[in-house]
């Protein structure tokens, strides 16, 4: 294996320091997923990357710089109450 151009962050070299897995409550098989069981694993070294491609932030500079667009469709959708559901 060649050696990594960039190594990944100190905090991906020691897995065994991440907490927080196998401590959530227990799911009704029925609604648990693959994604949920995958993710309650706790990380080893096979699954921690050994490289770190950070991405620059071009895109979010220039929408900090230009400001989010704003929504300029037409609306709808018949506007509720905020007092009380049967003023609707």
């Amino acid at each position: 294996m060649s050696t990594p151009e960039k190594p990944a962050p100190s905090r991906f070299q020691n897995p065994e320091v991440f907490k927080g897995y196998g401590t959530q409550k227990a799911v009704n098989p029925m609604y648990q997923t693959t994604a949920s069981s995958y993710g309650a694993l706790p990380p080893n070294l096979q699954t921690v990357p050994q490289q770190y491609h950070g991405r620059n932030q071009k895109f979010s500079s220039h929408m900090g710089q230009a400001g989010m667009s704003t929504r300029t469709g037409l609306s709808t959708a018949k506007d509720t109450s905020k007092v009380h559901s049967s003023l609707d």
